[in-house]
């Protein structure tokens, strides 16, 4: 199975669910999830956002396309985990 790692880098956190399983995606963390979770919850890998977007409710009219987006921004995906920063 095909992990990727999400962080959340915006101020709100989002708590969402696939296949059973609760994910909280906190401000400044990093969450490891299956590849199908990240493509059910954020359309990670699909160009169309748009079904996404109105599933998370970020999305209830076109005109709030251009904010789902820059939330969207906010999160981070990687294949790998970030490697911890040490000073």
């Amino acid at each position: 199975m095909t992990t990727i790692f999400v962080r959340n880098n915006g101020n709100d956190p989002l708590v969402d669910s696939f296949n059973g399983v609760t994910y909280n995606f906190a401000t400044g963390e990093e969450v490891e999830i299956p590849e199908v979770a990240a493509k059910h919850i954020f359309g990670y890998g699909d160009d169309n956002k748009e079904p996404y977007f109105v599933r998370l409710g970020w999305m209830k009219m076109n005109t709030d396309y251009l904010i789902a987006i820059d939330r969207l921004g906010k999160f981070s995906f990687s294949r790998e985990p970030s490697k911890p920063v040490h000073v």
